[in-house]
This record gives structure tokens, sequence and C-alpha cells, in this order.
């Protein structure tokens, strides 16, 4: 079982401003792993993924959001095409 540390953190958005339209499987699969985890600390997570020809648009529409919600702390910024673990 996967031990991860609880944070304080009240809310956090996960940000995958892309160009294309479409992310791949492996990046979908590490979203899905980061989202058990948060899960099980009981800590909830908005995972936004705009689709946007100018990735700066794409950018300010997850900030905009991020901040219209007075429970999101944290905003993390996130390639579309890294891959990796939930710890």
């Amino acid at each position: 079982m996967l031990k991860l540390k609880h944070s304080p953190c009240k809310k956090l958005y996960i940000c995958v401003p892309n160009f294309r339209g479409w992310i791949e499987a492996p990046h979908h699969q590490s979203m899905l792993f980061v989202a058990h985890a948060m899960g099980q600390m009981g800590r909830q997570m908005v995972y936004l993924n705009p689709n946007n020809t100018i990735l700066t648009q794409a950018r300010q529409f997850c900030v905009d959001m991020a901040l219209e919600d007075p429970d999101c702390e944290y905003v993390l910024f996130i390639d579309d095409d890294m891959v990796f673990g939930a710890e």
C-alpha cells in the first residue's frame, strides 16, 4: 500500500493545459494514480485540462478557476507528456 504524508492542503488544482485536444494514455494513468492517492489521504483534487492552441490563455483559465474557489490553496501545472507515480 502506498503511504504518503498528509498535507494540510484543502484542495489542489492540477492543471494540464494542452493544444492537441487529447492526452496520451501513460499521462492519463499517472493522473489516475495521483487522484487515487489524494482520495486515500482525504484530500480534494480538481483536474483541469483546457484545450486551447494558445497555451497562455489555457494557463490563465486554470488560474482564474483556482482563484474563484475559496478552498483552493495550491495550483500545480503539469505538462501533458509527463509520466510519473503518485509518490
